[in-house]
Parts: C-alpha cells; sequence; structure tokens
C-alpha cells in the first residue's frame, strides 16, 4: 500500500470469535502471502469480538477485514457500518456458514461479492 510515497505491507484483520477460524484463516493467508511478491505481502492483525474490531480501527490504517457475520459484541451489520464509517477505503470480507447472510447487502446497502 502506498502512503504518500512509502510503501507498507497491507493490513488484514481477521475478525472471528473462533479461535480455530481465525488460526485457519491466518495460515491460509500467510501461505499466500509467502508465494506473493515481496511487496505484496500482508501484515495480519486479529480480532475475538466487536470491541476489538473497534480498537484496531484506532490504530494503523486496516486494508483489508475478513468479518464473522456473527461476531459477538454487536450486531454484524452495525460492526460494518462502524468499519466503513472509520475505514471507508477498508474492502470488508463477511464470512458466515448460515444461509442468511445473504441478506448481508440489503441490510448494509453493500455491495454483494459472489
Amino acid at each position: 500500500v502506498d502512503t504518500g510515497g512509502q510503501r507498507r505491507a497491507p493490513l488484514v484483520l481477521i475478525a472471528d470469535d473462533d479461535r480455530e477460524v481465525r488460526s485457519a484463516l491466518r495460515l491460509a493467508l500467510l501461505e499466500v502471502s509467502a508465494q506473493a511478491p515481496a511487496s505484496t505481502c500482508c501484515t495480519l492483525a486479529e480480532a475475538r469480538d466487536a470491541d476489538e474490531v473497534r480498537a484496531h480501527l484506532q490504530g494503523p490504517p486496516i486494508d483489508a477485514v475478513l468479518l464473522d457475520w456473527e461476531l459477538p459484541g454487536l450486531a454484524a451489520s452495525n460492526v460494518l457500518l462502524d468499519i466503513k464509517a472509520q475505514a471507508p477505503h477498508c474492502t470488508v470480507i463477511a464470512l458466515s456458514g448460515r444461509p442468511e447472510a445473504r441478506e448481508l447487502p440489503q441490510k448494509t446497502r453493500a455491495k454483494p461479492w459472489r
């Protein structure tokens, strides 16, 4: 990521209450990052609940969030709106094993990705 002439690794936040899911996502991202050119490697951070997501938003700019749609602490649509309000450039990928997550775009006015 170019930040005014200086390059930094993209910061990806993995937000899920399940430690095993966070670990699996971290390993997958590290594997992909290891195969990518050095200029595209990423830095990873983790959050277990909505409060931790909000705390990360106060730190270095987050470039992408892998968001558990059922993250504890608040309705996921509110967490998504908080992320977009504080980090409008941030890409958010909402993850869920539940079929009702398909309602995400309608509830948040987000653009669906399929």
